[in-house]
C-alpha cells in the first residue's frame, strides 16, 4: 500500500530553521529555540548558546574575525 504525498507534506516549514552552530532547531518568527540545551557542561553545542537564536553570531563556527 502506498500513500500519496501532498505539497504541504513536503514543503519546508517557515517557522522552523536549523542552527548548525548549536545543533538545534529554532523558530525564526518567534526568535525561540525549539529544543532545550543539554545539561552537559562540556557539550560544544550547548555551552554558550545564547538565550535567543537571533543572538547567535554567524561567524562563531568559523572562529570569528578575531581568530
Amino acid at each position: 500500500m502506498t500513500t500519496s504525498t501532498t505539497r504541504q507534506d513536503t514543503a519546508p516549514a517557515i517557522d522552523q530553521e536549523y542552527c548548525d552552530i548549536h545543533d538545534a532547531y529554532y523558530n525564526p518568527l518567534k526568535d525561540e529555540w525549539l529544543e532545550t540545551a543539554c545539561d552537559d557542561p562540556t557539550c560544544p553545542y550547548c555551552v554558550g548558546r545564547p538565550q535567543r537564536p537571533s543572538e547567535v553570531k554567524k561567524m562563531d563556527h568559523l572562529g570569528g574575525p578575531d581568530a
